[in-house]
């Protein structure tokens, strides 16, 4: 006797079956997609980030990265994780960096592009 007939005479879809598809498969298929699709949501990098300069905030975003983020190194990329050590008031008010070498330093907040998605894990910043 094969396997298939054995089943057919205990009823091979019976109460057993249909609870077990009802409390253990259906809830899976419902939770096991968002458990999978969170990770992209929650590690999702933002198009640019910068320093955060609250004086540049009427500026575009390319002039702020123009006005903020140095060169890296020989690169045309700008470093998001370094700024100009300039007073950013002066800087707002004339619309350009003062003449002559200027010094950079490490950023200590960032401004995130937030077009597509808001606050996630990579921008979440704790107060």
């Amino acid at each position: 006797m094969s396997y298939e007939k054995l089943l057919s005479k205990f009823d091979d879809y019976g109460w057993f079956q249909k609870r077990s598809v009802y409390l253990f498969l259906l809830p899976i298929a419902i939770i096991e997609p968002l458990y999978f699709q969170a990770n992209y949501f929650i590690t999702a990098e933002p198009n640019y980030y910068l320093c955060s300069t609250p004086q540049l905030a009427n500026f575009t975003v390319e002039d702020q990265k123009r006005l903020v983020s140095p060169f890296k190194n020989e690169s045309k990329k700008y470093d998001a994780c370094f700024r100009y050590d300039v007073d950013y008031d002066r800087v707002a008010k004339i619309g350009s960096l003062p003449n002559g070498t200027l010094s950079v330093k490490q950023c200590d907040a960032w401004t995130y592009d937030e077009s597509q998605f808001g606050e996630n894990a990579v921008s979440y910043v704790s107060d």
